[in-house]
């Protein structure tokens, strides 16, 4: 059954090998088993057949929106059209992720998912690379500056030019505890932005932090502290119990009232 750890361990190891860092001569992925897709659950999520029984997957390497985010639908969709009741190849990392999938990067006709759903604008890529990560990140900012997919400027409604609000500093490692983690946010823009309605999230999106009713006016640089207490002006506090940003590697994001990302900054 779907989610029981024997199952899919049993299917890791019998076919996942090393993973999939190994690349073919066609620059694709080298393979270990044949699945048939039976169901999308969003743009980055699916269940399958495999030899061993019906397996959860998680795509490697790429987050796309969750179903109740902007573009979460689309993304959706897009994976649909790529995969849903196709055999495809499936090049599986040892290691399950946190809800028991297995990761992998997958192939459909001699055509790349993770890459494609990233180069069709329905997918970010997630900081932790592996051998793939740069020809991933070319193709997320060759979406980007051609303002497709999750990157069009109408996105989810989105009505006028984005937010003119950039991220100038992120401070994911203080000394000693993470209670003084921090992210700097600037209005280079010449108008005030009223940030109400906006949101700042980790790439995961399990951190989120809504803002308040507060106006940022033009070269003013706010501070986003983790912490509990009396904010001002220039700093707000995200207040949680638990680290926010990924010493490893992570990704912060600035969403508009629609979600639309207006800033980016990984690391």
């Amino acid at each position: 059954m779907v989610g029981t750890g024997v199952v899919i361990s049993v299917f890791v190891v019998a076919c996942g090998g090393e993973g999939g860092d190994t690349v073919g001569g066609d620059g694709l992925p080298v393979t270990d088993v044949d699945v048939v897709v039976t169901s999308v659950a969003d743009g980055d999520s699916f269940r399958a057949d495999a030899p061993t029984g019906e397996i959860e997957v998680r795509l490697l390497d790429i987050n796309s929106p969750e179903l109740d985010e902007c573009f979460g639908q689309p993304a959706k969709e897009a994976l649909i059209e790529l995969i849903e009741g196709r055999t495809i190849g499936l090049a599986t990392e040892p290691e399950l992720d946190q809800f028991d999938r297995v990761l992998a990067r997958a192939i459909v006709n001699g055509e790349y998912v993770n890459l494609e759903m990233v180069r069709s604008g329905h997918s970010l890529v997630v900081s932790e690379g592996s051998s793939d990560h740069e020809t991933l990140i070319e193709a997320e900012e060759a979406a980007r500056a051609s303002e497709i997919g999750l990157w069009a400027g109408d996105v989810c409604g989105a009505v006028g030019p984005r937010a003119t609000l950039e991220f100038t500093g992120i401070d994911y490692d203080p000394p000693g505890a993470d209670d003084d983690e921090s992210v700097t946010i600037l209005n280079s823009g010449a108008n005030p932005i009223d940030l109400a309605g906006f949101v700042l999230r980790d790439e995961s999106s399990v951190n989120r932090f809504d803002f308040p009713d507060i106006t940022l006016d033009p070269g003013r640089q706010l501070v986003v502290a983790r912490g509990c207490g009396d904010e001002n002006a220039a700093m707000l506090l995200w207040c949680t119990e638990q680290p926010i940003w990924n010493n490893e590697g992570d990704t912060a994001l600035l969403l508009d009232q629609v979600g639309r990302i207006v800033a980016l900054h990984r690391y």
